[in-house]
């Protein structure tokens, strides 16, 4: 029986999208009026178009075991919550539950892909494949990815 392969996807940037209009926004009332930016925000972030339904198609494939990492702000503890409870509700729990990833050093993971757009924290020096979604030519959105890591299994 063959190993599955292991795919961290990036929730930051690659399941959900912080560079919504909406949420920079956001960001732009929270920093003219001098509030504090809180992560309890993060719940109105939308997410990244088509990142919902090829992270539930990787969840149901039996070769890939599918965990999400992210970087949170460091000073700010609820955000790493605030994450978890956004990311179940995007799927079910069931699917979710332990495969939550929070780390400041992502080239510290071992697996065979990850699944994120920013060289920050790691992702460069990551062992496995580093599809750069949206940044790399070859994987301009999850449609291509999908389509690469279908290629990569035995069916």
């Amino acid at each position: 029986m063959n190993r599955k392969k292991i795919i961290y996807v990036n929730i930051d940037g690659i399941l959900a999208e912080l560079e919504s209009k909406m949420f920079q926004q956001i960001k732009s009332i929270v920093h003219n009026h001098n509030y504090e930016f809180r992560s309890a925000m993060y719940e109105m972030v939308p997410p990244a178009e088509g990142g919902v339904q090829a992270v539930e198609s990787l969840l149901n494939i039996e070769e890939f075991n599918v965990y999400f990492i992210s970087t949170p702000i460091w000073g700010d503890t609820d955000a790493w919550s605030e994450k978890k409870e956004w990311l179940c509700q995007l799927f079910k729990l069931k699917k979710v539950r332990g495969r939550l990833i929070l780390s400041h050093q992502k080239h510290l993971l071992r697996g065979d892909y990850l699944i994120d757009q920013s060289w920050q924290y790691g992702s460069k020096n990551f062992q496995g494949e580093w599809i750069q979604i949206g940044v790399d030519p070859q994987f301009p959105r999850w449609k291509e990815v999908m389509k690469y890591l279908m290629s990569q299994t035995s069916n």
